[in-house]
């Protein structure tokens, strides 16, 4: 019956095995990948109106560069509500996002920006910790049990 026990190391082998790595072994181009497929989202970096989220930038009639998170269509603008100054919040809302299926248009999608890519690795967290247990209900469904009755977090 010990072979049949739930521990951290048989959960990490059973989800390899479904091609699903850990956070820190998964580069950004494969977390980009899997939680867009997951949540059935995609972003592009070419203006669509099938967009219904806008992630872009736009300069200020005095040359200052601002940040525009919007909903909708990329013209209904609310200088209150989608227009930031800081880019470390423009992307808070990303990887809600991503988890509402959305189509995306991210105009700095070919570039390394350490916001969005932060902002992919959270989703990709949050798509493991599903997958962690969707495999631990799978297992015990099976008959496995659970290392000293306790649900193993991601």
């Amino acid at each position: 019956m010990s072979d049949k026990i739930i521990t951290e190391e048989v959960l990490w082998e059973k989800l390899e095995e479904k091609g699903i790595k850990q956070p820190y072994d998964t580069d950004h181009e494969e977390q980009l990948a899997k939680v867009l497929d997951h949540w059935d989202a995609s972003i592009t970096g070419d203006w669509d109106d099938r967009c219904n989220r806008w992630f872009y930038m736009e300069s200020t009639a005095d040359s200052y560069e601002v940040y525009v998170a919007t909903y909708g269509k990329p013209n209904d603008v609310s200088i209150c509500e989608n227009v930031y100054y800081y880019e470390n919040s423009w992307l808070e809302e990303l990887p809600n996002c991503i988890k509402d299926g959305a189509n995306i248009f991210f105009s700095e999608l070919e570039t390394e920006s350490y916001v969005f890519i932060d902002s992919i690795n959270e989703t990709y967290e949050h798509y493991f910790e599903d997958k962690v247990e969707e495999m631990q209900d799978e297992l015990l469904d099976q008959g496995w049990i659970l290392q000293n009755d306790v649900v193993v977090d991601a």
